[in-house]
């Protein structure tokens, strides 16, 4: 309570809520966000000057509710589509997409 400045029946709440009522949901949003901001870098590597952060993110909706590999797949191959010649940055080899090289392979 004294480290985050909450009452105590809020702390109560929030503890429970985290510990019992949804003990996956932090674990979840973190995992999103994270496989979110990797899309976002490798679409960033990509395009390079001509990324554009609200089409990135209109597309990334225009998926509709998809788990993180398919959608880092739909993203990509539609901006390979759209922006041809674009340094195709593979998706992560558990994403359903394109396998990555290991380390010293030719591709």
């Amino acid at each position: 309570m004294r480290e985050v400045a909450l009452s105590e029946p809020m702390a109560q709440q929030e503890a429970d809520r985290y510990a019992f009522v949804e003990p996956g949901q932090a674990v979840s949003y973190l995992y999103g966000y994270s496989r979110l901001r990797e899309l976002r870098l490798k679409a960033e590597i990509a395009l390079g000057p001509r990324f554009d952060q609200r089409q990135f993110h209109d597309l990334v909706i225009a998926q509709g509710l998809l788990p993180p590999g398919l959608l880092e797949r739909a993203v990509l191959e539609e901006l390979t589509r759209r922006y041809p010649g674009t340094a195709r940055v593979r998706a992560s080899p558990d994403s359903g997409g394109s396998q990555s090289t290991k380390a010293g392979q030719d591709q």
